[in-house]
């Protein structure tokens, strides 16, 4: 009896440290395997006044559950020129902002980043209320990155 105990509480042990491991595989993984696309029409659907660019990067992510299930939009809009003057109504902060990004391009990393304020509901004005999304827009040094984190359902 006393020898099948210590078998089980081996099995026990050794399933535990397998599934810790897995789970820690996979947590590793994580951001890496973010599924990305680089279309460019799903974004100038949801956001028609986005300076026109034809190099976007882009992944989302979803709340799952029962209920209200919330959608976020992880975009990076790629251009040769500093865009900040086209930035209509949205004023650009001189200090350097620090976000965390949940997907990283090779292209934007060791970027500094500047908030575009007043750019609650960016580049959507022609969308009806009920379709518009939620905006945090940055810009990266140069002016030549933006990143715009969208929030709704």
């Amino acid at each position: 009896m006393k020898r099948i105990c210590i078998i089980l509480l081996v099995l026990a042990v050794g399933v535990a440290c397998f599934v810790l491991v897995a789970l820690f595989a996979l947590g590793e993984k994580g951001k890496d395997s973010v599924m990305t696309s680089t279309e460019t029409e799903p974004i100038y659907n949801h956001f028609p006044d986005l300076p026109k660019t034809s190099e976007i990067k882009w992944c989302s992510q979803s709340s799952g559950g029962i209920g209200l299930v919330t959608t976020t939009l992880y975009i990076f809009a790629f251009y040769n020129e500093d865009i900040s003057d086209t930035l209509q109504g949205m004023t650009i902060d001189d200090k350097a902002a620090t976000i965390e990004l949940y997907y990283e391009p090779e292209e934007v990393r060791g970027q500094k980043w500047r908030l575009v304020e007043n750019a609650a509901f960016a580049f959507q004005t022609d969308l009806k209320d009920t379709q518009k999304m939620y905006t945090n827009v940055y810009l990266n040094a140069s002016g030549t990155i933006l990143y715009v984190e969208a929030v709704g359902d």
